[in-house]
């Protein structure tokens, strides 16, 4: 069996014809990058539609079409990969939230440029659609016994929350500079006004199952921006 490839369905054979082992004929080989890709979507789309204790290793792996070995090159366990898959979700959203500030912050209109971040924002914090939050569920049931795996993801969540904060005083300030927000008192917590706003939204929808989320993160957002105007 090679470094990357698992085996399973056929024999493999040399040149002359003897037995070299068993392979798979669907494991073609790809780029380093390409494959961790592949195994984090295939693990995303398991682990939500599944559950994380119901996927193993090897149904990441078919699904990815890799060797489990290429998977274990990558991630200790499946808990290390869980937590990767949550932050890719919120890695994509920060492109998002990134993308829908551009433009309207420095040359159009701030206040639609801060209304899209923040919607952005909640619908990515709050899990998206169901299969994402049980993604984030998941991941807090499998760290609860690893307090610094946890603690360590916790860490890297606040980076990609920090990240939001500053798109948002970046947005927000733009829109001061030019007379489109309001002087507000302590308005250098706008941002973390922004971050109680994404907290609360993610918890409740925990227990408040909204029939239009994406309605309901713009309609919030247009209540939170409606305040600093």
């Amino acid at each position: 069996m090679s470094g990357d490839l698992e085996t399973p369905n056929a024999e493999r054979r040399t040149p002359n014809g003897g037995n070299a082992g068993r392979w798979a004929p669907h494991l073609a080989r790809r780029p380093r990058g390409q494959a961790k890709e592949a195994i984090l979507a295939a693990a995303a789309e398991r682990f939500a539609s599944a559950g994380f204790a119901a996927t193993s290793i090897g149904d990441i792996a078919g699904a990815a079409q890799v060797g489990k070995g290429t998977v274990y090159q990558h991630w200790e366990n499946k808990e290390d990969l869980l937590l990767d898959c949550c932050l890719r979700h919120l890695q994509q959203a920060q492109q998002r939230v990134e993308a829908a500030a551009g433009g309207g912050a420095a040359e159009g209109d701030p206040v639609a440029a801060l209304k899209r971040v923040v919607t952005e924002a909640l619908l990515a914090a709050s899990g998206g659609d169901g299969a994402q939050q049980r993604l984030f569920h998941d991941l807090q049931q499998a760290l609860g016994a690893r307090p610094d795996s946890l603690a360590d993801a916790r860490a890297r969540l606040r980076e990609l929350y920090a990240a939001w904060e500053g798109v948002v005083a970046f947005v927000h300030r733009s829109g001061r500079a030019r007379g489109v927000f309001r002087v507000l008192p302590g308005e250098a917590q706008v941002p973390r006004l922004f971050t109680a706003l994404v907290d609360g939204f993610a918890w409740q929808r925990a227990f408040r199952h909204d029939a239009d989320p994406a309605r309901t993160a713009a309609e919030l957002a247009a209540a939170f921006v409606a305040t600093l105007c």
